[in-house]
Formats: C-alpha cells, structure tokens, sequence
C-alpha cells in the first residue's frame, strides 16, 4: 500500500541506498530504482546524486569529516527498464581542505550500460568521527513507498509556479551538525528547474539532464525555498539557474545550482 512520509531512519533508508567500501579510496553503492523516484522524462538526478554521495562515506569519513561543497552529476540514460543501479566512486585527491572523487553509475543487471557520472568536492570540516561504535544502525529492509519522493520528503510546489519548498529538517533528512542534508538541496534544486522547463517549453516530458550543485553554507532552519531562472532555451535543452534562500534564517542562501533540463520526445 502506498504510504507517505520517509520511512526508516534516514532518507538513504527510504531510497533503500546500500554502500560497500572496496578500499581505503573507493566504494561501491546500490540502490533500487523504482516508479518513486523517476520523473516524467527520465531518472530522477537528484536520487542519482543521493547514492553517489552516500558511497564515499564508508572512507572518507575514517580520514576526516567533510560536507560536500559540489556536486557535478551528468546523466546519460533515461534509465528505461533499469532496476537498480551500481555507483562506484574513487578519490582523485586527498587535501587538507578539501576532498575530490568521482565516479559512475551503472545499470546493476548491465555494467555496460552508462547511466550517469560525476564528481563531488567536498570540504573538510573537522577530525574523522569517531566510528569505534560499530557504525551507527542497521538499515530495515528496503520496501517501496509507492509514492513519489517528492512527496514522501514534503516537497510542495509554490503557488506562483518558480519552483518548490520544504518546511524545515527532520531526522531524516539531517546532515552532519544537524543542518538540512545535501540530498534534500539536490531534490529541490532539480524540482524547481524541472518545473521552469515545463513553464518555458510546455514540454510533458522532461528529464534533468547535467546538474552542477554548489553548497555555499549550512541549512540551518528553514522554511527553505527553491526557485529557478532560466538562462537559455535551446536545442541541448533548457539552462536554469536554482536559488535556495532560507528563509527563517534571515533569507541566507545556502546553496546555488544550474541544473540543465531537456525535453524528451
């Protein structure tokens, strides 16, 4: 049956996210694709994003503790017949402040077939965390939701039609300090410059195609508030630039995304 809400502990429980370190520098992540997270047009990047992010944890954070300052994901399939995916990251640098990898996404049943690649930057914030514990929860078993994950992380459109909100940050959608995680910044950016496209094209049929997310500062509080520009209409698709303002944090923005959509026939 079709429930609303996140379920689990964490979005990445929801969106049933499963990573295995391979070495001190690389991971492999899986994740089932499903109804719940596919747009229109294609794939849904931003879950793409989601456990490409996830995977270089498992490493990463027995170095040191980092936030991601970028995320550059490129996809290149619309992801027809896919039923789960494969990412697996590696380090390009280790610096003192900050941290680069990237990676692929593949069809888990296909390793031929290309999905979408990418990179992460990310910034180093601290000493590696103390994981001597055992590595926190055991993750339920993944069960699909049966409803959009717009829907399911309270991601509403705005009335005037620029872009979408969310009300504030929950367990499961923290990031590390308890600001708004990364993915949620990634789910609003990309809804927001979907539903500019579909205003400037009239298209019924769109897909976010190259998606370059910039974290600026924290999300500290929220309401937190997506609206897109667009920059160009062409034959590649359509450019948009996406603000997230915060709004009960005196309007800060904390992050800025341009995130490219194109029309699927």
């Amino acid at each position: 049956m079709a429930t609303a809400g996140l379920k689990g502990n964490h979005i990445y429980d929801h969106l049933g996210v499963r990573s295995t370190r391979i070495d001190d520098e690389s991971a492999e992540t899986h994740m089932p694709i499903s109804d719940d997270i596919r747009t229109s047009g294609g794939l849904r990047a931003a879950a793409l994003g989601l456990a490409f992010e996830q995977g270089v944890a498992t490493y990463m954070f027995d170095r040191v503790m980092a936030v991601p300052s970028q995320i550059s994901l490129h996809v290149r399939d619309r992801g027809e017949g896919v039923k789960g995916i494969r990412s697996e990251t590696h380090i390009i640098r280790w610096g003192r402040s900050l941290v680069t990898n990237d990676g692929q996404i593949r069809d888990a049943d296909d390793p031929s077939r290309l999905l979408a690649y990418g990179s992460i930057t990310w910034a180093v914030i601290g000493e590696a965390p103390d994981r001597s514990g055992g590595g926190g929860h055991t993750p339920p078993a993944y069960e699909e939701a049966g409803v959009d994950i717009m829907e399911s992380a309270s991601i509403t459109a705005l009335a005037d039609g620029s872009g979408c909100r969310v009300e504030g940050i929950t367990p499961q959608t923290t990031g590390p300090g308890g600001i708004l995680h990364a993915g949620m910044f990634q789910l609003l950016s990309e809804e927001a410059a979907l539903v500019a496209a579909k205003t400037a094209t009239g298209a019924s049929k769109l897909m976010a195609v190259d998606c370059t997310y910039n974290f600026l500062q924290p999300g500290k509080t929220g309401p937190f508030i997506a609206t897109a520009e667009v920059i160009c209409v062409g034959d590649e698709g359509v450019d948009t630039k996406v603000t997230v303002r915060d709004e009960g944090n005196n309007d800060r923005v904390p992050a800025v995304s341009f995130v490219r959509v194109r029309p699927i026939s």
